[in-house]
């Protein structure tokens, strides 16, 4: 069992500084109202996960600081906390909140700082916490089968449910895009192929429209360019041209070379010079020869190269732009095939994990109908003991008119996240009356013994240890309230209990005794919660009978009252 061993404040709300230490068994708060009683229960939310306000900031501090100490087996939450990265050493578990004034606020476990998230998963498994805004989950339909679920177990059975449900869900969304997609590309399958015959019939080569514009700026300038070779040649060969007058300087220094040896050297450059005249001219006589004019070479490239530009301007501005947008429509004209066969084969998936989701939901349903009967039988039972020996109580199943809906063996369901019905609880306090819906016809007084029925069944099985009640005493007095506290004090021989209460019958039953105190000091509202001694205890007792005034009238009346409650308190009379 993990309980909570000790709750310190500071600056929170109108507590300056308290530390408050429990301990297993009931643990009642009482006070005058307005005192502070719930402030515990607020600073026990905070520490489970609850979002803080700025308001419980005391006025003039920086920030406000809750931590509670909790003792016990932490076997069950290791892998929790591992999975979250916290280490823990021994059995303490101290869970903290700090609230700053300027909103912002920080959450630790261990003195480990995590996220209010992480907090709200590791508090959810140590406290069970039921104020006026729980006991309305009562009246809430949609939360019914939730408590139904608790009470029969039935977690194995609605988390199969849930991941088949969810595995449905993923599959039909896979599913959807798929068909949008294959239909998206059908619509452009028509264009895609004829983009497709477009550029194929072109068939355009990377690098090809440069090649072509040299060859058209070539043929353009014919008559240009072969007057200039013509001229070229003539300049190199003719009579007094270059290789003319370079056989002629060859001859006049060969004339000299035996009188004058450098001459040579001369020889060998203007050889070598000549050589290359010689070959340049050939060259050039070459190309001549092979330069004609061509209109229809010409025409062809011009045609050509339209083509090329339609391509361009329409597929990307570039050769290598219209391939890739040809290999692009390509892959995706292939796809359609590919993704049909996909789709073909996601269907038949789909039939099978629609029967396997059908067939879980229809066994959540069989566990939660068997739970139904169960609690049905347990809840009068119950409710006898809490004052109402008359009360009927049942679970109503109705068909789903909201969810996936999901086709199997030629039936049609609708299944939503709670399974394949509504459930919703009934109920009738008086006899002779129908059965009605429970948030229709359920009293305040009513609604809470309906949740401390609730708790007592599942005592035991609770993940939790810990429960906090505040307002269970509503709508509710005299022998009922002695019923409430007799099943309450029943309660806490199998969890912690922490319960604000204004009824002395439910405060006598308790283990443990404190007291919200509202007091001035320098000029300031402060509130302590104090434990109380048996003495202490029979003087708030008597204060709570007769509204204020203790004598001794109010003790024997407190001493009576004790009895009831099965507590034998030794009273100091003098």
């Amino acid at each position: 069992m993990i309980t909570l061993g000790k709750l310190t404040l500071k600056n929170f709300a109108v507590v300056s500084q308290t530390e408050i230490a429990f301990d297993r068994g009931l643990s009642v708060i009482t006070g005058e109202t307005g005192a502070g009683k719930s402030l515990i229960v607020g600073a026990i939310s905070l520490l489970v996960g609850e979002r803080g306000k700025t308001e419980y900031v005391r006025s003039g501090a920086n920030h406000a600081f809750i931590e509670g100490e909790f003792h016990g087996d932490l076997t069950e939450l290791w892998e929790c906390l591992a999975e979250e990265e916290i280490e823990i050493d021994g059995p303490v578990l101290t869970l903290t909140r700090e609230l700053y004034a300027d909103g912002h606020s920080r959450c630790l476990i261990n003195d480990q700082r995590v996220n209010l998230s992480t907090l709200k998963k590791i508090g959810e498994q140590i406290c069970d916490l039921h104020g006026q805004h729980q006991h309305q989950w009562l009246l809430d339909p949609d939360r019914h089968l939730w408590f139904l679920d608790r009470f029969g177990q039935c977690d194995v059975a609605l988390d199969a449910y849930t991941q088949q449900l969810q595995r449905f869900r993923d599959l039909k969304v896979c599913i959807a895009s798929l068909e949008k997609q294959i239909a998206e590309a059908k619509e452009k399958q028509e264009l895609h192929q004829f983009q497709l015959n477009e550029i194929n019939s072109i068939t355009p080569v990377a690098g090809e429209e440069e090649t072509l514009e040299a060859e058209r700026r070539q043929l353009e300038n014919i008559a240009r360019i072969r007057e200039a070779i013509q001229n070229a040649i003539g300049r190199l060969q003719d009579d007094g041209a270059a290789i003319s007058l370079t056989t002629e300087a060859l001859r006049q220094l060969h004339s000299i070379a035996a009188a004058f040896p450098p001459a040579s050297g001369f020889v060998i450059e203007l050889e070598s010079a000549r050589i290359g005249l010689s070959e340049t001219g050939r060259g050039l006589e070459e190309h001549l020869s092979r330069l004609a004019e061509n209109p229809l070479r010409l025409e062809e490239i011009g045609e050509r190269l339209a083509q090329i530009y339609k391509l361009k301007r329409k597929y990307g501005g570039s050769i290598e732009a219209a391939l890739f947008y040809r290999d692009t429509i390509t892959s995706e004209v292939r796809d359609i095939d590919t993704a049909e066969l996909d789709l073909v084969g996601f269907k038949k998936q789909m039939t099978l994990i629609q029967k396997e989701l059908v067939d879980s939901a229809l066994h959540l349903q069989a566990d939660r109908e068997t739970a139904a009967r169960r609690l049905a039988t347990a809840m009068r039972k119950e409710l006898g003991k809490l004052g109402l020996p008359k009360a009927q109580f049942d679970v109503e199943f109705g068909e789903n008119q909201s969810g996936d809906l999901v086709e199997h063996d030629g039936r049609r369901y609708h299944l939503g996240e709670s399974g394949m019905m509504t459930g919703q609880f009934l109920f009738n306090a008086n006899v002779g009356e129908e059965l009605k819906p429970l948030h229709k016809v359920a009293s305040g007084g009513e609604i809470s013994r309906l949740m401390l029925a609730l708790k007592s069944l599942n005592a035991g099985k609770d993940r939790v240890d810990l429960l906090v009640f505040d307002e269970i005493d509503v709508g509710i007095g005299g022998e009922t309230a002695l019923l409430v506290g007799r099943k309450l004090r029943e309660l806490s021989g199998k969890q912690q209990l922490i319960v604000i209460t204004h009824l002395q019958q439910i405060a006598s039953f308790s283990d443990h005794h404190y007291k919200a105190i509202k007091k001035e000091k320098a000029k300031r509202t402060e509130t302590e919660i104090v434990p109380l001694d048996q003495e202490e205890r029979v003087v708030e007792l008597g204060r709570m009978i007769s509204g204020g005034a203790f004598g001794e009238e109010e003790r024997r009346q407190v001493e009576k009252l004790l009895r009831e409650a099965g507590r034998k308190v030794s009273v100091d009379k003098s």
